[in-house]
């Protein structure tokens, strides 16, 4: 066991599901690792100052742009022993989307001259090196890594049917612009077509209310196929690991401005051929696609199908060793920081 305590914060909130997964997931890797970390959700950042007090970590690591740049000063000055952090989750492209991005990277990296406890980070490259080439920040790069959940402590195979498909097709996640869906089911209707199978196509419904346009195209395309849209609730990982994947085929997760992509991860830990787009680095070069390629997709998807567990396998060695870069890039940020901090006190 490490001497550090990492605790890591999200902001409390109902649309943040997929950030919180991630970092639960994160916590879980670095303890398989002798890492000590927890996962609090407050709402909001008043409710840091207690966190920190009852955890005493050695480092905090805040998730996503939602701290106030005052108050990550006050904080910084209150816990000077402490190492701050604030990691960036998205690609420059979903970043864009947001109005306080830049404006408070900005104040962040001012925050960083009189305080060396704080820094930067994010677990892309090229926000990364947004970071630290364009705003001057003290930054680090921090990737995410992964964790099979355990199995379900009891069965629940009898919660789900199946219909008796010939291909079933996993694409779960939120239905957004920037994952891409409809051009993977697009893709996927056409493979099952040129392989003469019927398709049943598997994602998750509708969340959140921001998806209205998607799930309405979906639903009318696959309204004029011979083909199946089958709509999932949202099931806790270890059900959908051990449970749901399992009678999955393939899985598609042909997104755009992935960080890691944990769907993925998921997919291939529950043994299913799974393709990706080029953005997903642990997997394996033979199952990438272009997002916009239905005639790439249709071929990556054959490809899947006809290696198999081979297939899977590949992918898995590629995700055994992100864990290995991820777990080896945190010990060095954890070390080298308290370092900094005990030359500097």
């Amino acid at each position: 066991m490490s001497n550090f305590k990492v605790l890591f914060i999200c902001k409390k909130e109902v649309d943040s599901c997929g950030l919180l997964n991630s970092v639960n997931i994160l916590c879980e890797s670095l303890g398989k690792v002798g890492i000590e970390s927890s996962v609090v959700c407050p709402i909001d950042a008043n409710g840091i100052d207690k966190e920190v007090h009852n955890y005493k970590p050695t480092h905090v690591v805040i998730h996503a742009i939602w701290v106030p740049p005052d108050k990550l000063r006050e904080l910084c000055r209150g816990y000077p022993s402490v190492v701050w952090n604030i990691m960036i989750h998205s690609k420059l492209a979903c970043l864009a989307l947001d109005g306080i991005a830049s404006d408070w990277i900005g104040e962040y990296s001012h925050i960083q001259l009189g305080n060396h406890n704080f820094w930067l980070s994010a677990n892309s490259v090229e926000t990364h090196e947004l970071i630290r080439d364009i705003f001057e920040a003290r930054s680090v790069l921090l990737p995410n890594a992964y964790a099979k959940p355990n199995p379900p402590t009891s069965d629940l195979t009898t919660k789900i049917k199946f219909q008796k498909s010939n291909l079933n097709v996993a694409c779960f996640g939120p239905i957004r612009q920037f994952n891409n869906t409809y051009a993977q089911a697009a893709a996927a209707i056409r493979f099952a077509n040129r392989m003469n199978l019927h398709l049943d196509f598997h994602i998750n419904s509708e969340k959140g209310g921001h998806s209205n346009c998607t799930i309405k195209n979906l639903r009318n395309m696959f309204s004029e196929t011979n083909h199946d849209l089958v709509e999932h609730e949202w099931y806790t990982r270890d059900f959908l690991v051990y449970n749901v994947l399992p009678k999955m085929n393939l899985g598609m997760q042909v997104g755009m401005t992935e960080t890691f992509n944990t769907i993925a991860a998921d997919m291939v830990a529950a043994g299913v051929p799974t393709i990706g787009s080029y953005d997903i680095g642990w997997m394996s070069w033979l199952f990438h696609s272009d997002l916009n390629n239905l005639d790439q997709m249709g071929r990556k998807l054959r490809l899947a199908k006809a290696l198999g567990r081979f297939g899977v396998w590949l992918n898995k060695i590629g995700l055994i060793q992100a864990n290995k870069r991820a777990t080896l890039a945190w010990r060095k940020y954890l070390h080298n920081s308290a370092n900094c901090l005990m030359k500097i006190n």
